[in-house]
């Protein structure tokens, strides 16, 4: 009687064990990470795994403060079923995931939440759900060859942590196995103290092995709130490792204007004021621990305008350019490319900004702090120099918010013939923008600058003085200001081997094909140079005698030093035409001149005023 008491009594508790809802457990830690908070699991049994034929499915789901949770569904299956069945389960357990509020605090909430869910489904799959386990926070181990999101989270971390440059691929190479390991190495390393001082700390003791493989102890810690590990003071001469690790961040976040070199140099310390500016920080170009907590930290906040320097491209440097060009800074037009004349016209700008004193810059820059070495590294005080800016041709985001903003001079002060400086220079670099000034600006108004002031006037209906008052100016740097019109703007073409005049059409600009004329570019060995040219063209000789050939030509027109547009050849001035010169048009037969009928290189030259643009392609 005892016995079958006892039994039904087993059987009736095993029952009731067996019915609860769920139940948390700690997970067997084969490392223990002194500190940390061990993973924890919730199980909710549902039925028993009946058969082969059986199916577990695996999520990585958001968790409290960032981590992960691992969310496994068991099922089972009365009878076989075939893989596109098994897909379909899987694509409704992600939508599930998807849409199903849960409860983060804790795992057990997360479990009912997501059983709830599941319940409340209208179409449940033919297999029976028999286990539903979450796991946190859960932490996937990852190695050379993974792909998967949580490599993705990882790398995220690594660049947070500046351990790793680049963006996240989700794909676990040899470079983010370089970063893990220099992890573990800053980790388990001891640092070495500097002579006669003690060591400025002790490292975690070693859990796992220093190499590329992102296991659960390292995992535990890089992700904690222990991290990031803040190195001492930087400065010259400290650890290229520390210093790239620094670097990268910087480069991250648009604030590094140099390269990730591992040398804390002049445009290290500039990172670091303008990263200082942007987080509220002393700007003093000094990477301290105060400086460090916040660069490795989520609350980082990168500039307002990205930094941008030669091979950059795309919208905002094309921005960038318009607003070079219009304030007098650079010429041509904008095209999106950050290429040399781009770096020249921020030169240029720096330049400027030096010299008037207009705009807040880094303290970081042109004279340089005294350079911190290792052993001083720790509390330095340096000072960061003074208040200039370095004239490298990048534009860091200080430069651009001032360069944007409305306390820049974008109009100058009056200027008249006599005057000189950087706000003359400005006003004929945009004469020269516009194609009323070809000569290099120099700064000094003198007066080819007095007669340009005085054709954009007669262009844009001012009174015509040559004098750069406020009026002229506000309208000289404006988006109305109106380019200087030739007559004509001539195409040649080698291909072709033909010369094409185009006039301004009724919106000035040259589309209307007015003349065509059959021409002999340069020969093989003595090709025409290809090219856009304004500057030095017009009209020269009415007859011009080439000694080196012992020949004549008619009407020459200058292109670019002695390569010009000509007639066809004679053996002596007023002499007859060389029967050569005239078959020969249309092929290129030259040595660089382009050859012209009499009656083509007439028109050119009666036409076609001084700086008339030519352009050879």
């Amino acid at each position: 009687m005892f016995k079958r008491v006892s039994l039904r009594l087993f059987l009736f508790l095993l029952l009731i064990l067996l019915s609860l809802p769920a139940f948390a457990e700690p997970l067997p830690q084969h490392t223990h990470v002194e500190g940390y908070t061990a993973p924890v699991r919730t199980r909710i049994v549902l039925a028993d795994a009946a058969g082969e034929n059986t199916k577990d499915f695996s999520y990585t789901s958001a968790y409290a403060e960032g981590l992960s949770a691992r969310v496994l569904f068991s099922f089972s299956a009365p009878e076989p079923l075939g893989d596109e069945d098994w897909n379909a389960v899987g694509h409704m357990l992600e939508d599930l995931l998807a849409r199903a509020t849960t409860d983060v605090s804790d795992t057990d909430g997360m479990a009912k939440s997501l059983l709830a869910a599941y319940e409340a489904l209208t179409q449940k799959p033919s297999c029976t759900l028999t286990l539903l386990e979450v796991t946190a926070p859960y932490y996937e181990e990852s190695t050379r060859g993974s792909r998967s999101a949580a490599v993705t989270k990882l790398q995220e971390r690594l660049i947070l942590l500046g351990y790793l440059a680049g963006e996240a691929d989700g794909q676990y190479g040899k470079i983010t196995a370089a970063a893990v390991e220099a992890v573990k190495k800053d980790l388990y390393t001891p640092p070495q103290p500097a002579e006669g001082k003690e060591p400025a700390g002790t490292p975690a003791p070693p859990t796992s092995p220093i190499d590329g493989i992102a296991d659960l102890p390292l995992l535990i810690r890089l992700y904690s709130d222990e991290f990031p590990l803040i190195p001492r003071t930087l400065g010259k001469g400290s650890d290229k490792a520390a210093v790239t690790r620094l670097q990268n961040r910087l480069d991250a976040l648009g604030c590094l204007p140099g390269n990730i070199d591992g040398d804390y140099g002049a445009d290290t310390r500039r990172g670091v004021t303008i990263f200082q500016y942007y987080n509220g920080l002393e700007e003093n170009g000094i990477a301290d621990e105060a400086t460090q907590r916040v660069l490795f930290s989520e609350t980082a906040k990168s500039p307002d305008r990205p930094l941008m320097k030669k091979g950059d491209a795309g919208d905002t440097v094309w921005e960038l350019q318009q607003r070079l060009i219009l304030l007098g800074f650079m010429k041509g037009s904008p095209d999106g490319d950050y290429g040399n004349a781009t770096h020249t016209a921020v030169k240029e700008l720096q330049a400027y900004v030096q010299e008037i004193g207009v705009v807040k810059t880094p303290s970081s820059v042109t004279t340089a702090p005294p350079d911190i070495g290792e052993d001083e590294a720790e509390g330095s005080t340096a000072p960061a120099g003074d208040d200039t800016i370095s004239q490298n041709g990048i534009a860091d985001p200080i430069l651009l918010d001032d360069f944007f903003g409305p306390g820049f001079p974008a109009v100058p002060a009056p200027k008249r013939h006599g005057d000189a400086g950087p706000d003359v220079k400005r006003i004929q670099r945009r004469l020269q923008s516009l194609e009323y000034l070809f000569v290099p600006p120099d700064g000094s108004y003198g007066n080819g600058t007095e007669e340009a002031v005085r054709t954009f006037q007669q262009r844009n209906g001012l009174s015509s003085d040559g004098v750069a008052g406020s009026e002229t100016l506000s309208l000289l740097f404006s988006g109305n200001a109106r380019p200087a019109l030739k007559p004509y703007v001539l195409k040649v073409s080698t291909k072709d081997q033909r010369v094409y005049a185009y006039a301004p059409d009724a919106e000035e600009n040259y589309t209307r094909l007015v003349r065509t004329m059959k021409c002999s570019t340069g020969a093989k060995g003595t090709p025409t140079p290809k090219g856009t040219y304004q500057a030095s063209t017009g009209p020269g000789a009415r007859w011009h005698y080439f000694k080196d050939f012992h020949c004549w030509a008619q009407y020459a027109f200058y292109i670019q030093g002695d390569i010009m547009f000509h007639s066809v050849l004679y053996g002596s001035r007023g002499g007859r035409v060389t029967s050569s010169s005239v078959r020969n048009l249309g092929r290129r037969a030259s040595h660089g001149c382009v050859r012209l009928s009499v009656a083509d290189a007439k028109w050119v030259y009666t036409n076609c005023p001084m700086h008339t643009k030519i352009i050879v392609y």
